[in-house]
This record gives C-alpha cells, structure tokens and sequence, in this order.
C-alpha cells in the first residue's frame, strides 16, 4: 500500500495532511476553496485524482501530491 501526503503551499507558510479530507477541509476552512462553488464531496474527489508531480491550484493555495 502506498502512502499519500498533500503538502499545500499558501501564503502563510506549508501545511502536511495526510489524508484526503484533512486537507480538503484546511483548504475550506482557510477559506482558500469556496464551498458554495466547489462542494467539499467534489474537492476530496479531485484531491483524490491528483498525480505526483502535478499540483493543482486551488484559490492561493497549491496542492502538491507527494507518494512514499
């Protein structure tokens, strides 16, 4: 079984998560996705689909992807 860490990268500094939903519900809470327009199922959905080495943006966040 492989092991997944999120970093996100935001102007404040760099956060670790590792699991899907804790980082989706930094990035809600911190106010850096908006969930009227992106519904926290869907953001653990992309979250969940993203490749090593290809972060994704997400308000002034950026998400990367790191396996072990």
């Amino acid at each position: 079984m492989h092991h997944a860490t999120y970093v996100i990268e935001t102007p404040d500094g760099e956060r670790e998560f590792a699991r899907t939903t804790s980082a989706a519900d930094y990035l809600l809470d911190g106010g850096f996705a908006n969930s009227d327009r992106e519904p926290r199922w869907h953001l653990v959905w992309c979250l969940e689909r993203m490749d090593p080495g290809e972060p994704i943006d997400v308000g002034e966040a950026r998400v990367h992807l790191i396996r072990g």
